[in-house]
């Protein structure tokens, strides 16, 4: 049993609390009302709890512990306007309870599990990934120039796991099946992901004597810095996800705005690929959107474990490790007008999305369009 509830932090000026016992979580709404606020807030309890169930297992991760005090910092500094401190977070998750007080600057009380439990690993995936080409072009400059710890915290991470890709996708998974470690990969599924990915972005990625290109066959290449914003923006969160599938322990990973300069049938095979690693690695995602697709595509993914999990049937729609339980999805729309607030989207009896709340954008646009119609036909336009 999981549970978050922030309280008058940035955007915030209110209360937020979401269930953590969901799989996959979605946060929508406009600019501004204060999705990457919650985040932050949740990659940051996600360290500190990861912090401190590697020390209670006597396994200290001294990166984390350096993540979690510039993230700290960072929220100190940004997220205490005036003289207001009346923020406050209390996180819950398997009995490990973390409260934090923005009058304390976000100091941090711990009441520790009755006993220590493997936490999940904490990746933090950052909106505005075109600009990570260019600061991996001069990588010792970019870790002293004044980036943001988020995405600090994610340049560290690529640049940790960027050099077995000298290889292709599948052979690196072919030497991770050989050296197997305490968690099994699920072969076939790797490989099917591995062909999503290389789908989506539409070459093979390779990181080759410090430069990352993507090639789109044996002879043809681009660096990736003169690829596709498309390509940029999508780059990273299918290499984090690749990752995890070949890391198959339990991760928390936060992914900003997948669909940025996306195609919306792309965007259905990222959804596709974040179910296979939830149903793959037992691992939880946060995802922050501003796109219909995505949570059309959500909804695609849970209808078929519906209906397909439960027939036996010689038409695959949707494959079964790509399908996700509507009782493992939250969805939450934030609003902002005349104040903060918030509701689920989740539909009770059902268990989908609400259709209603998808089609809004396509309907306000839709009426504008009726009325300028009408104009036409007023005046014989």
């Amino acid at each position: 049993m999981g549970i978050i509830s922030i309280e008058h932090l940035g955007p915030i000026a209110g209360r937020f609390e979401m269930n953590l016992d969901s799989k996959l979580t979605i946060l929508i709404g406009e600019q501004a009302t204060g999705k990457s606020t919650i985040a932050r807030i949740l990659y940051y309890c996600a360290v500190c709890a990861y912090n401190w169930a590697q020390g209670e297992l006597g396994l200290g991760d001294c990166t984390f512990i350096a993540h979690g005090v510039t993230v700290r910092k960072y929220l100190s500094e940004n997220y205490l306007c005036g003289n207001d401190s009346s923020g406050k977070v209390e996180f819950f998750y398997d009995g490990l309870r973390l409260s934090l007080n923005a009058k304390d600057y976000f100091g941090l009380k711990i009441i520790p599990a009755v006993v220590a439990f493997e936490s999940p690993y904490p990746i933090y995936v950052p909106a505005g990934r075109s600009t990570i080409p260019l600061l991996f072009e001069s990588y010792a400059a970019a870790r002293n120039i004044n980036v943001d710890p988020f995405l600090n915290d994610f340049l560290l991470f690529l640049d940790g796991f960027r050099k077995p890709h000298s290889r292709s996708m599948q052979g690196m998974l072919a030497e991770a099946v050989r050296f197997p470690r305490r968690y099994p990969i699920d072969e076939d599924n790797a490989r099917v992901a591995i062909e999503v990915i290389e789908e989506v972005l539409k070459g093979e990625y390779r990181y080759e004597k410090g430069n990352e290109r993507i090639f789109y066959n044996s002879t043809e290449s681009v660096p990736v810095t003169a690829a596709s914003s498309g390509q940029q923006e999508v780059l990273y969160i299918l290499l984090t996800l690749f990752y995890v599938i070949r890391n198959p322990r339990p991760h928390f990973i936060v992914i900003e705005e997948p669909e940025a300069h996306v195609f919306p049938a792309a965007q259905k095979l990222i959804m596709e690929l974040v179910a296979r690693v939830i149903n793959t690695t037992n691992s939880k995602v946060v995802i922050t959107t501003h796109s219909p697709y995505v949570l059309t595509a959500t909804n695609l993914l849970m209808h078929s474990a519906k209906v397909e999990s439960k027939i036996n049937s010689d038409k695959i729609v949707i494959d079964e490790m790509a399908r996700i339980n509507p009782e493992s999805v939250s969805a939450y729309l934030l609003e902002h007008k005349g104040g903060f607030s918030y509701r689920s989207i989740i539909d009770e009896e059902t268990g989908l999305i609400v259709a209603e709340e998808i089609d809004t954008v396509s309907n306000i646009i839709d009426q504008a369009m009726s009325d300028l119609i009408d104009l036409e036909v007023k005046y014989g336009l």
